[in-house]
């Protein structure tokens, strides 16, 4: 006589469910690279064993599913694998690294990613903001930001718990702008090696690590400047390399008697081959930013007593100068020089007004002159 039989539980298409000898439930299923996987813990109720089952086969067609080996990734294991495969400048490639091994790994390099959420950045950050300045926790949480963005896409993580972070408020520097006067009297209070690479940058509009970048060959007699290369230092190490851009990669024509001088300053070099440094280091070789700013800018600076002032303060001279000349009155640099010794002083130019100049530096250069 056949045997009875209750209801049939219809057959499931995903994944299956087992019953243990304590009486608990396992769920497996097949990974889609053929490999057989079962939930990390069992379930008290199939109820709870199928619910886990469902979960898993959703992630698997939204495409928000890793194996549970890729989910036990470490922050560190998975940077390694990151950084292999971004491509960065040189110099960012070293200032980043220290970032990591500074900043980052050593807080959250163990912890698995499943793990990281919002709070844990934010208390990160938030230690970080009681000891550093406000831009280095910046960079230090955009640099983990693109680490982060790296495992969603990967499918490691599902959201980008950087967003939203609280960080420490950055004070922005007032952008300075000098007059001419001002650039003759910090360039007569700075070392006599220097004082060209002053009015180069004041009137040429070159950064500190274009002019450290700048070779004899980079000059011509008559004033034209090439900028090929920029010597930038990024921890403890002074790499030499072409600009970041190729817009940076640009001739300027300096004012007449700031290539006169720039001319002079040449010639006076102990190494004049092409492929010299136009402004070497005391010993030199290649100019150190760092170690230049303090031992030769900040005493000049002082001695003029136009502090505070960053080298970075040339170049917003620089279009400050091309703005009153080539938009202004169409003057030339000699021209517009003349007019400031005249007695113009306290020269300022709105950020409005830079930002509706419009021309390259390479064009306003040419045409100032």
């Amino acid at each position: 006589m056949a045997k009875a039989s209750g209801p049939q539980r219809p057959r499931r298409r995903f994944g299956r469910v087992r019953k243990l000898p304590s009486g608990r439930y396992q769920a497996g299923y097949l990974a889609p690279d053929g490999s057989v996987i079962y939930a990390e813990q069992t379930f008290p109720t199939r109820a709870m064993a199928d619910r886990w089952l469902v979960l898993t086969e959703a992630a698997l067609v939204d495409g928000t599913w890793s194996s549970p080996d890729r989910q036990r990734e470490t922050v560190a294991e998975w940077t390694e694998r990151w950084w292999r495969r971004d491509h960065l400048r040189r110099s960012t490639a070293v200032r980043d690294n220290g970032y990591l091994r500074r900043y980052i790994l050593p807080e959250l390099g163990t912890l698995p990613l499943a793990e990281i959420d919002r709070e844990r950045v934010q208390a990160w950050a938030d230690m970080l903001g009681e000891r550093l300045a406000p831009a280095t926790v910046r960079h230090a949480v955009m640099l983990f930001g693109q680490i982060v963005d790296g495992a969603v896409e990967d499918g490691l993580l599902r959201s980008r718990p950087w967003r939203a972070l609280v960080l420490p408020r950055q004070e922005h520097s007032e952008m300075r702008f000098l007059d001419p006067p001002s650039i003759d009297r910090l360039a007569s209070a700075i070392d006599p090696r220097y004082q060209a690479l002053v009015l180069v940058g004041a009137y040429g509009g070159l950064r500190i690590g274009e002019l450290a970048g700048l070779r004899c060959k980079s000059i011509s007699p008559d004033g034209a400047v090439t900028v090929a290369e920029t010597a930038t230092e990024a921890e403890g190490v002074v790499l030499v390399g072409p600009p970041k851009t190729r817009a940076s990669l640009r001739t300027v024509v300096l004012p007449s008697a700031t290539a006169d001088v720039v001319t002079g300053h040449l010639t006076r070099l102990i190494d004049r081959n092409p492929g010299a440094w136009a402004f070497p280091a005391p010993d030199g070789g290649v100019l150190r930013a760092a170690s230049w700013r303090s031992r030769f800018w900040r005493p000049a600076v002082h001695s003029a007593a136009l502090e505070p002032l960053r080298p970075h303060d040339l170049g917003h001279t620089a279009v400050a100068l091309w703005k009153m000349s080539d938009v202004v009155t169409g003057a030339s640099f000699d021209t517009t020089r003349e007019r400031f010794l005249a007695g113009t002083s306290g020269f300022r130019v709105s950020h409005t007004a830079l930002r509706q100049r419009t021309a390259s530096p390479r064009t306003a250069c040419s045409a100032g002159v």
